[in-house]
């Protein structure tokens, strides 16, 4: 019983009886080199790619060679990865196979139809290593079109693929700009820019603005002791790596005990609201707390109002995320491999503070600009995640012979096989 229906004039083979499928063989790093010498030496899927390859060593006496044309598969540790080779020569290791099309399938075809089985290979992987073995390959049912739907399917994948990879190009050229129309937008917000009609309108002075170092107006509360003891469920302890660019990721979830946390309050009880900063790798994130009861964790500090009337913590948490706070802190950092920030110094960084009407007025402006850059910033990335999928849906359909690429006057495939000289591996629909 084959997987499903194709047209009547493809048939099914056994992929074994289309290809000559050649498994590398690992070579002793002493007959290898790294100085270019010979032909390039394929380790395994950490130098694959399906638009090219890294190479790391080169062989002079090469022991499995594969050739331009052929399709390279990973095979055992990381399965699936699959590249069409350009180069002349390679040597392949044990965990690369090369398939070979005999005449009857065009390359591209080949490769395309690897690209579609790729998921199922790798679920076909077995053992501590994942590995596939030659009978897995050899023995797998693939469709088999005449030569000119081969043909016609490869063109109209690569006409459908490369509108998708456009798109994605285009939702990946505006998120990389992300952060950049978020600096334009803060820099405009801090500099007066963004609330100048409000100003006048309001008949304020940008002369109200002032500056103020951060232990002017805030309370610092932090943790130095020993590293607490996590437990299953408790006390959320907020981490350094929680903290983002403007929010928090709980994606990483910790706890401690509520005994302990009573114990970690001597310095002040964060609360919700308050300002989250890291202070060491990642250094310089912010964040308001979004908890109403938690505990922070080494290299992070809380910033607590100690007066509400006169600062707005959402305005300085955005404040803090602009170049002009970045660029004092950068100023002020110690350590070389990891940078960080002492308390002490961290104090008596400055902020500029307009008055608190204007501070919330920045805050609603930069709210509803920063929430639009943000659904437009999903979107982006959901077109680049549906990108994979939608090209997984055209493979799928094209290997049933759904792309609307038959032609009823095209010969039976069944004569392709005649051609190779064994019925063996192949049955008609």
């Amino acid at each position: 019983m084959w997987p499903y229906e194709v047209p009547e004039n493809w048939v099914w083979v056994k992929l074994g009886s289309v290809i000559e499928l050649i498994s590398g063989r690992d070579v002793a790093t002493s007959l290898c080199n790294s100085d270019g010498t010979g032909i390039p030496y394929i380790l395994g899927a950490s130098n694959l790619d399906s638009d090219g390859f890294t190479v790391e060593r080169w062989i002079e006496n090469p022991v499995v060679v594969s050739r331009c044309g052929d399709v390279l598969l990973s095979v055992k540790g990381t399965i699936g990865k699959v590249y069409l080779q350009e180069e002349k020569e390679i040597n392949i290791s044990r965990q690369i196979m090369a398939l070979r099309t005999l005449p009857v399938v065009e390359t591209l075809f080949l490769r395309d139809f690897i690209l579609h089985i790729s998921d199922m290979l790798k679920e076909a992987g077995n053992g501590l290593i994942p590995g596939i073995s030659r009978e897995i390959i050899l023995n797998y049912a693939s469709p088999l079109p005449p030569l000119p739907e081969q043909h016609r399917i490869v063109a109209r994948i690569e006409s459908l693929f490369a509108k998708l990879d456009r798109a994605k190009e285009l939702a990946q050229a505006a998120l990389d700009r992300f952060e950049t129309r978020k600096a334009a937008i803060l820099h405009q917000a801090f500099t007066g820019a963004l609330t100048a009609q409000w100003r006048e309108k309001c008949g304020v002075n940008l002369d109200s603005w002032a500056e103020k170092a951060l232990v002017s107006v805030y309370k610092f509360i932090d943790y130095r002791g020993k590293t607490p003891i996590k437990i299953d469920f408790g006390i959320p302890l907020v981490t350094a790596k929680n903290v983002k660019k403007g929010y928090i990721d709980y994606s990483i979830s910790e706890f401690i005990s509520a005994e302990e946390h009573g114990q970690r309050q001597s310095r002040g009880t964060p609360l919700k609201g308050d300002i989250l900063f890291t202070t060491e790798a990642p250094l310089g994130n912010v964040a308001l707390a979004d908890l109403d009861n938690y505990a922070v964790a080494q290299r992070l500090i809380c910033l607590q109002a100690k007066n509400t009337a006169e600062v707005s913590n959402p305005f300085v948490m955005y404040y803090m995320q602009t170049g002009m706070f970045q660029d004092k802190l950068s100023e002020q950092k110690t350590g070389s491999t990891v940078a960080g920030i002492k308390a002490a110094k961290l104090k008596l960084l400055t902020i500029l503070t307009p008055t608190l009407p204007e501070q919330q007025e920045i805050v609603r402006l930069l709210d509803s600009l920063l929430e639009k850059e943000q659904r437009a910033r999903e979107l982006c990335e959901d077109v680049i995640g549906q990108v994979d999928l939608m090209k997984k849906a055209i493979l799928a359909r094209a290997f049933r012979g759904e792309l609307g690429t038959g032609d009823v006057g095209d010969e039976s495939a069944v004569g392709l096989l005649e051609d190779v000289g064994d019925h063996s591996g192949w049955r008609r629909i």
